[in-house]
């Protein structure tokens, strides 16, 4: 895990990032671009698959407001968001925050970063190898000690064992199997308790796949068999354990499992029902107070 950031600071840096925010120093020696900007969603219509039938593509924008190193003229760049996961990258991103974006452009990128007329299309996003970190300069310190929460703890209910390995694989695992995700599933629904606070939750499950967060509102969401759902294939399953949590206080948190439906003209996702789990030996879960 990355240590907060501590002096010296670069001079372009000082008065912008805080004590609690988390910069490897690598990060810094390797973006030739510093800029601080805004991030903003937005949509395309798109003409998919046979004729008549369209989708809407959601592209994540970061817009620049001041470059702190290197040239950045464009408008905006477009990010491959899935694909920047890690602790060089914040878990979600949010149009009312503030981000800190480091890049290490290609020749060619570069070129085009340095052209205020260019504008990347949807076919040109940049992930990881351009990419080098995005910190959260709007990020508090408490969302930075929730942040840096690892799950840790082990158990026991009612015959099910639970521990960060377990968990850990659980997660990992390239399939959906009873043998593997009934007792994960048994332990969580039993042990996580509505109105924990999200630094409780956090001691059991660690960082969440996905974040939203809405106001006092946070949304986080934890994948089983993730390779799963970031691969979708026809008949492919998948669970998710989603926490709601308001004021940092778990409300409302649900395991539920979802097949992939893949056709010529896209793919989505269907919640299972009881009777498709139960020939499976699974179950889905809703968290009691």
């Amino acid at each position: 895990m990355t240590e907060p950031t501590a002096d010296p600071l670069p001079n372009e840096l000082r008065g912008l990032v805080s004590p609690w925010h988390r910069i490897d120093p690598e990060w810094l020696t390797r973006a030739s671009v510093w800029a601080v900007g805004s991030y903003a969603q937005r949509r395309v219509h798109q003409q998919r698959g046979r004729p008549g039938y369209t989708a809407w593509i959601l592209l994540d924008a970061f817009m620049p407001t001041k470059v702190l190193r290197g040239s950045f003229a464009a408008p905006e760049i477009l990010l491959e968001a899935y694909a920047l996961r890690g602790p060089a990258y914040p878990p979600n991103f949010d149009e009312q925050r503030e981000y800190l974006v480091l890049l290490r452009p290609s020749p060619e990128t570069a070129t085009r970063l340095a052209d205020p007329q260019n504008h990347f299309t949807m076919y040109e996003r940049l992930g990881p190898d351009e990419v080098v970190a995005i910190i959260d300069l709007s990020q508090s310190a408490a969302e930075a000690r929730t942040a840096g929460i690892v799950a840790e703890r082990s158990g026991e209910q009612a015959g099910a064992r639970f521990d960060p390995q377990l968990w850990a694989a659980a997660r990992a695992a390239p399939t959906i199997t009873a043998q593997q995700h009934a007792p994960v599933g048994q332990f969580l629904a039993a042990t996580l308790k509505l109105s924990m606070t999200i630094d409780e939750a956090r001691a059991w499950v660690g960082e969440p796949d996905e974040q939203i967060g809405v106001g006092t509102t946070q949304i986080d969401r934890y994948w089983l068999a993730r390779p799963e759902h970031l691969t979708p294939r026809v008949g492919g399953i998948y669970g998710q354990i989603e926490l709601r949590h308001v004021d940092a206080r778990l409300t409302q948190g649900d395991l539920r499992y979802f097949q992939w439906s893949v056709t010529p003209d896209g793919h989505s996702s269907v919640e299972m029902t009881d009777e498709q789990l139960r020939p499976l030996g699974l179950t889905s879960h809703v968290l009691a107070p």
